[in-house]
């Protein structure tokens, strides 16, 4: 069974479509990389997946059930998102922001430690868990973030589903930040959690993702794997560049070369 599927999904919420004949479908533990410009609509399709936005046709399938149809508590243990930004304004300690993500499940205080110094530890963020939220820098509070969701959706047992939708993640973070979240984030797929990452560098989604996805002005171009996804036509016609596209010597991935 599929962990997601999306059959035909189009949105309006604000009147003109945002999306538009949307399709795909992600198995459990499979990593799925969201591409296209700015303003193609790579954001409005995560927030119609996490069921913030209703579709105006088609439909959205979280674990073979109609996304709409999931109570509240059994989709918060089943799907997490991670926005571009999340805003917190109070003064809150790391390890009580990272804590906010075992609220849907019933696990014990015992179990949620353990859980918190695992995701802690997945994401670098031991030596932040006494300090307040308020006082960490950009890249401190985006590893906070995604420890949080990473909280939410960490042990196999607490959902027969998960699904992880993330926001160009790696956003303010250095390089050894991104390799960490990056490990984390495959960690977690190889427990059977279905990953949706939007994501702007090419190369870092080409070395992630089994699969791309590639959106413009809110319709699905194409999608596949990145060697078949990731050609000099696409670019040019998605993306208004040329490109080279070689091979990474190491991974074998698609390796994009913008001159």
């Amino acid at each position: 069974m599929a962990a997601l599927d999306v059959r035909g999904a189009s949105a309006a919420p604000y009147g003109p479509p945002l999306l538009a004949g949307i399709d795909f479908s992600l198995a459990p533990g499979e990593i799925l990389s969201v591409l296209g410009p700015n303003g193609a609509g790579k954001s409005t399709l995560l927030h119609a997946l996490a069921g913030g936005i209703d579709t105006a046709e088609g439909e959205i399938r979280l674990g073979g059930q109609p996304l709409a149809q999931w109570p509240r508590l059994a989709r918060a243990r089943a799907l997490a998102m991670l926005p571009q930004q999340s805003t917190l304004a109070f003064p809150f300690r790391v390890e009580e922001v990272i804590l906010l993500g075992r609220s849907p499940h019933a696990s014990g205080a015992a179990e949620d430690r353990v859980v918190l110094a695992e995701v802690m530890r997945a994401t670098d963020t031991e030596r932040l868990r006494h300090r307040l939220y308020t006082h960490l820098s950009g890249g401190e509070r985006q590893r906070v973030q995604l420890a949080r969701v990473l909280a939410q959706l960490w042990r196999a047992a607490d959902s027969d589903t998960r699904v992880l939708l993330l926001d160009e993640p790696t956003t303010g973070l250095d390089l050894e930040h991104q390799d960490l979240v990056m490990a984390s984030l495959r960690q977690l797929a190889a427990t059977g959690c279905a990953v949706v990452m939007v994501a702007h560098d090419f190369n870092l989604a080409a070395a992630m993702a089994q699969r791309v996805l590639v959106l413009r002005n809110g319709r699905q171009v194409c999608q596949g794997a990145p060697a078949e996804v990731f050609t000099g036509r696409m670019f040019e016609e998605v993306f208004r560049v040329q490109v080279h596209i070689a091979t990474h010597p190491l991974s074998g991935a698609p390796l994009v070369v913008h001159p």
